[in-house]
Order: C-alpha cells, then structure tokens, then sequence
C-alpha cells in the first residue's frame, strides 16, 4: 500500500475553506503538487505500459478508495494480475464480493493467483478460488535459526495515538504485562514508530532499554537479537516468525488473525489475567515453538513457490 496513494485517498475526501476561492475544494488539489516530491515509484499519473506483474501481497489494503489509481489504471491494461496473502480487516467484516466495487471485482475476476493470509477473506469472495496460505511477511528475514532458551524478550506494543493505535484497556492491559515480564526476563521495548517512544516512555519502566530506528531495514537485525516476542503488533510477530522466533500475541482487531499464519501463541486481552499469560510463557516450550516454526516457514516457501511458479509462467 504505497503512501502516495494512501495521501491521495484520505485527502480526496476532505473538503477544505481556501481563502478568495470560491466554496470549498478537496484537500487533495491543494497537496497535488508537494505530494510526489520525494517519491520514486509507480504512481498515478502513470501508465502500465512498462509494467510486466501487478502483485498485491501482504496487505488489507487490496481494494477500495487507497488502491483505486491502481485499479483504474489496469481496467485499462492486460498486466498479469496476483493477490497473495491479502487480509481482512473491520471495515471487510462481513462483505461479500457483490459488495466490493465493480473495477475491484473485475480485478479479482482476472488474477490468476489469489492466496490470502486469513481465512474471512475466502468468504468474502467466494466463488473465486482462494487458497488460505500465511502472510508472506514471513520470508522477510532470508535467514533464521534456532531460539532455545528464553533468556531476552522483545516487548513491541502499539500506543493508543498516532500510527496504527489500539484501544486503551489493550494498552492497560500490555503495559500490566510488559511490567510483570520485565521483573522476570532480561526485556527490551521495541518501537516501530518514532510517536511510539514519547507515549510509552511514560508507561514503561525507566530502565527498560528502547530500541528504535527509522530504517524498516535495521529491524530484522535488531529482532535477531531476542529469544521470545511480546507485542500487540502483527508485524512484529511476522518478522520473529521469519527469524525463527515465537511471539505471544495481544490481540484487538481482526487484522490479528494473520498472526495464525505465523504460529504465534494468541492472548486475548478480555479472557485472560497478566498472571495467567505470565505462567503461559513461563511454561512455553521455546526450542519446540521455534523448531515448529522454522519448518513451518520452509514447507510454506515450497507451496508459495509452487503456485508463484505457475503464475510467473
């Protein structure tokens, strides 16, 4: 889901007053000519004449206004078409295919590869084929290896403001944890977002190391370093799945469902107590979560490759 169209869908829909103009106009015509500065990529604007596959992967962002530069632009097109593991996610709850709209349902028609990462996305477009297969996230380390004692936790929690935030009683909820973890285990908080390290540095615990970077790139090296993932973040457990590492996952959406793929042990914030999570991961077998994984990961990549090597012929 590349931000330009992400900008260029949130603002097409805001009106605003401009000064000597005459009523109101999208915010959108205003940011027009700041918004491409500092992009490189495929945009719109541009054809798909040089343009060999269109692949959404990994992503519930695979229909409606964020993708539709895409979409527009190839019902103009023959470009083979591909949506490996899509997901679901609230505003999707209970669709169905007719529901979609029509340049996205032609889209689906015509792709010639449909995995998803969840199984409500299935139903939501039966009668397409859809075969239920993990996130590709989870080839996003190319290596991984074996975690055998739980000697150093990564503790990755959303803040309730600002880039994918979670509801309050969640945050309660995983602050409880990340204290009650951290007097037990050698722990670290991970920080995905930059607004992330002003809100939490008042939740945590002062001595709690924080590790952050502004480069997406330096995250597999710094999760390399931890035995056990903590989060409320999908991400997170996607990336420690692709390291060889299990993650226990708060949930609170129904995006979490994509943590299934990754094997990651579920923790529902309204069905269970701090204590008795604490005893869950006291008692988790890590060498066994993490054998499971690595082996998940290897017989995942031949059927991803299998399918992939039909498309790409």
């Amino acid at each position: 889901r590349h931000p330009g169209l992400h900008l260029d869908g949130t603002f097409a829909r805001t009106q605003v007053e401009v000064p000597g103009a005459m009523g109101r106009i999208p915010a959108e015509t205003l940011l027009k000519p700041y918004s491409r500065l500092a992009d490189n990529s495929w945009r719109p604007g541009h054809d798909l004449s040089v343009v060999d596959y269109c692949i959404f992967a990994g992503t519930p962002e695979w229909q409606g206004v964020m993708t539709r530069p895409l979409i527009e632009q190839l019902a103009r097109s023959a470009v083979p078409l591909a949506y490996i593991g899509i997901g679901s996610f609230e505003y999707l709850r209970g669709a169905r295919l007719g529901h979609l709209g029509p340049l996205d349902v032609a889209a689906l028609e015509r792709a010639k590869l449909i995995t998803a990462r969840d199984a409500a996305v299935p139903a939501i477009l039966a009668p397409l084929p859809v075969r239920v297969l993990p996130c590709p996230a989870l080839f996003a380390s190319p290596t991984q290896k074996p975690r055998t004692r739980k000697k150093k936790l990564a503790l990755c929690l959303q803040g309730t403001e600002g880039n994918q935030s979670i509801p309050k009683p969640v945050f309660d909820f995983a602050v409880a944890l990340c204290d009650a973890l951290a007097s037990v285990y050698d722990c670290a908080l991970v920080c995905h977002y930059v607004d992330e390290l002003f809100e939490l540095a008042n939740e945590i615990p002062g001595d709690l190391p924080v590790i952050f970077s502004y480069d997406a790139g330096d995250y597999p090296g710094l999760y390399d370093e931890f035995d056990l993932i903590v989060t409320t973040r999908v991400h997170a457990a996607g990336l420690g799945a692709s390291l060889g590492i299990p993650a226990f996952v708060i949930t609170h959406s129904d995006r979490s469902a994509t943590v299934k793929g990754f094997l990651s042990e579920i923790v529902d914030p309204d069905r269970e107590t701090v204590e008795a999570v604490l005893d869950r991961i006291g008692g988790y077998s890590l060498p066994e979560g993490s054998k499971r994984l690595i082996a998940h990961k290897r017989d995942t990549q031949a059927a991803y490759l299998k399918l992939l090597e039909g498309f790409f012929a």
